[in-house]
Formats: C-alpha cells, sequence, structure tokens
C-alpha cells in the first residue's frame, strides 16, 4: 500500500508541475480568463488526488498492522495448527502404492 500511495502522489504531483509553470508564467503564455479557469480546476483536480495519496500513506503508517506488508496473522495461524495437529506421515503408517503390473492382466 506504501508502494501504490507513494506512486500515486508521485505521478499526480508530475502531472501538477506543467500546471505551476504555466500558472507562473500566465502572462508570458497570454492566457485568456477560459484557459486560467481550466488551469484552476485542473490544478484543483491533481491536488486532489495527491491528497488522497497522502492520507492513504497516512492512514498506512497510523496502521501498519491493517497494511499487506506486515499482515502475518495468516502465518500464525497455520503455524499453530501445524503443531496441535501435526500432518499425518507418509512412512509406515501409508505405503506408497504399488508400481508393479499384474502379469496374468
Amino acid at each position: 500500500m506504501v508502494i501504490h500511495s507513494g506512486g500515486v502522489v508521485l505521478v499526480v504531483g508530475t502531472f501538477l508541475l506543467p500546471h505551476h509553470r504555466a500558472r507562473k508564467r500566465r502572462d508570458q503564455l497570454q492566457l485568456d480568463a477560459m484557459q486560467l479557469t481550466d488551469l484552476r480546476y485542473a490544478v484543483r483536480g491533481h491536488l486532489i488526488g495527491a491528497g488522497l495519496g497522502v492520507v492513504s500513506l497516512i492512514l498506512v503508517g497510523l496502521m501498519p498492522h491493517q497494511s499487506g506488508w506486515s499482515d502475518d496473522k495468516g502465518g500464525r495461524a497455520k503455524h499453530a495448527l501445524s503443531t496441535a495437529h501435526p500432518a499425518p506421515s507418509t512412512s509406515a503408517e501409508h505405503p506408497a502404492p504399488s508400481t508393479q503390473h499384474d502379469s496374468n492382466a
């Protein structure tokens, strides 16, 4: 989850860079009111996406036991079951099936 959320923040942050540059150079680019409005709403959309990625990173940091990387409950449960009920042995109790063929058949 950390990798995914971090990737979202980086990718969406990368989308913000050209918008930021265009906003700083709006006079040089001679942007009209319609283009500035488009720019403003595009920046808002990207900020919302980046904000969701940041919130996700914060939640992963606050609740590490909920993330898939550190959740070892399944492994501990399997270990507890294997020690409580050991798997049957395949030696003398369960002989291997015979591979000899009956020649009278």
